[in-house]
């Protein structure tokens, strides 16, 4: 029974680690599209979506429409980033050419511009934020999710595990 309310849910294989950059084994797709369906039977209406960490997009949109999800959080949909996994590049085109052969056009992308968990911004370092908000129709991103925290949340956050 849940005692809030929410507007989705997003099933993530978190602590699946280390992390593989952008490639998962047949059986994180497998398991994942399990749990998924199961998901998604107890879900009584609400939105679902998957992420495949760490930037698994194509296989995340797989599992999408295998389980019949309506959403993907896209990693690293954009631009370049370094992470723990290491480098990671733009898939963008590749990914939605790929939802469009597998006829998942329904399956929205929702993404991010700057990767979550990232340590360097290669190619967004230095422009402000209406710079960066300006590609999103360019790039075809459907849903920008902004990650920030700020100087007064920072000190707070700090030594925190999940930080």
């Amino acid at each position: 029974m849940l005692l809030f309310s929410q507007d989705a849910i997003m099933v993530e294989n978190m602590h699946d680690i280390p992390y593989l950059n952008r490639q998962v084994g047949p059986e994180i797709v497998a398991s994942m599209s399990v749990v998924c369906n199961e998901v998604k039977k107890e879900a009584n209406n609400l939105p679902c979506g998957i992420q495949i960490l760490a930037g698994a997009n194509k296989e995340a949109l797989a599992v999408a429409k295998a389980a019949g999800l309506q959403f993907i959080r896209a990693e690293g949909f954009v631009f370049s980033h370094i992470a723990d996994e290491g480098t990671m590049n733009s898939d963008a085109g590749e990914l939605l050419r790929y939802r469009k052969h597998i006829e998942a056009d329904d399956i929205l992308v929702f993404t991010d511009i700057k990767k979550k968990h990232r340590y360097v911004s290669l190619l967004l370092h230095g422009y402000d934020f209406q710079e960066k908000k300006s590609v999103t129709h360019l790039l075809l991103i459907e849903i920008l999710n902004i990650s920030v925290v700020s100087s007064t949340v920072e000190p707070l956050l700090r030594g925190h595990p999940l930080y």
